[in-house]
């Protein structure tokens, strides 16, 4: 299908799709008639396909992002910069007994006891200068045009879920042994009996008042690539065969126990434990391990074109796409912002999945 836009203001509409522009640059170029390659209204529709380009390629998911599902999302109104504040975040602890009000009785006055973390949010962008020469050579295909923000897009959620994946990867400060989250060394390997250790350590996690509130909600088991079969063989089998002489069927205590999560980034960015280490994490909404967000009111990507800081002599103002005045250079930007943060160490678990010694 070929990409159009359509202009609303006009009597009917009126549809330009990139087939068009592509001709009328063609002919135009043939013709020697370069300021004619692209009209004014052109570059509205032209600037419409860039930005929805940008969009279609940010939230394609080629590139899997796991933040949405294992973090809490929370935005912040300013960005984090040296010497000013962070903006801290507060949430109310785990769910509690509520006393009964007899009769005539007050009401009993409960302590929410917050728990504070810290909420950064930070600014990502790159820019893309190129010559009027490459423009004029390459545009007759858009393959400039179209290309880049397509990758620019995809860039944008590689970063994401980059910094999001950096934030818990063997964190040693989110997972300690003293804490519980926590287990190390030989034999620590993905099987039915660690995770069950796992699955009952944050489970029993007392909230931060001090309250023992049982985690009753869904777990998710975050793997690498290399251990995505074997998780899903332990927690989506509804039988196992053990031994020689097995039975089936045999029930699998373990299925269901998790929703089974691929993170593609643990092996790039764990290099001690990224091919044998494994996460369970608890769901956000109730507990947050990691948090992460937006600036409020920015929360897509953006895409810029430098304004043209020439006139023509007898034809008024240049388009962006003419260049600067000096060099005949045209300049693209990308920016968006991202933040994450560690929140609660009760909503995850971590294993460095080292197998057991012979």
């Amino acid at each position: 299908m070929v990409p159009q836009v359509v202009d609303e203001n006009t009597a009917g509409g009126r549809e330009i799709n990139i087939r068009t522009l592509v001709k009328r640059q063609q002919e135009a170029m043939r013709s020697g008639r370069v300021q004619e390659v692209m009209s004014t209204s052109d570059l509205t529709y032209l600037a419409d396909v860039i930005d929805r380009g940008l969009m279609v390629s940010y939230l394609d998911d080629s590139i899997p992002i796991t933040y949405p599902m294992l973090g809490k999302r929370r935005d912040t109104t300013t960005l984090a910069r040296a010497g000013s504040g962070h903006g801290v975040d507060y949430r109310l602890n785990a769910a509690r007994l509520i006393p009964q009000v007899a009769e005539g009785a007050d009401y009993t006055t409960i302590d929410p006891s917050d728990e504070s973390f810290e909420a950064h949010t930070y600014k990502y962008g790159v820019n893309w200068p190129v010559t009027w020469e490459t423009w004029l050579s390459d545009n007759r295909d858009l393959g400039l045009l179209m290309e880049y923000p397509q990758s620019w897009g995809l860039s944008a959620r590689y970063t994401q879920q980059y910094l999001f994946t950096s934030a818990y990867a063997h964190n040693t400060t989110l997972f300690t042994a003293g804490k519980g989250n926590y287990m190390s060394g030989a034999g620590s390997n993905l099987n039915a009996a660690n995770l069950a250790t796992g699955v009952n350590a944050i489970r029993n996690f007392d909230d931060p008042a001090g309250n023992v509130s049982v985690y009753a909600g869904p777990l998710f088991l975050v793997v690498p690539p290399t251990l995505e079969w074997t998780a899903r063989a332990l927690v989506e089998s509804t039988v196992v065969t053990t031994g020689n002489t097995a039975s089936i069927p045999v029930n699998n205590p373990a299925a269901r126990s998790a929703t089974v999560v691929v993170d593609p980034f643990l092996e790039a960015i764990d290099e001690s434990y990224g091919t044998t280490g494994w996460y369970l994490f608890a769901d956000p909404r109730i507990r947050p391990a990691v948090r992460y967000g937006f600036l409020r009111g920015y929360e897509t990507p953006s895409i810029y074109v430098r304004e043209a800081d020439a006139r023509l002599l007898f034809g008024g103002a240049t388009d962006p796409f003419d260049g600067d005045f000096l060099t005949d250079e045209i300049a693209f930007k990308l920016r968006f912002t991202f933040g994450v943060d560690v929140a609660d160490w009760r909503g995850a678990y971590h294993s460095t999945g080292e197998a057991a010694s012979e």
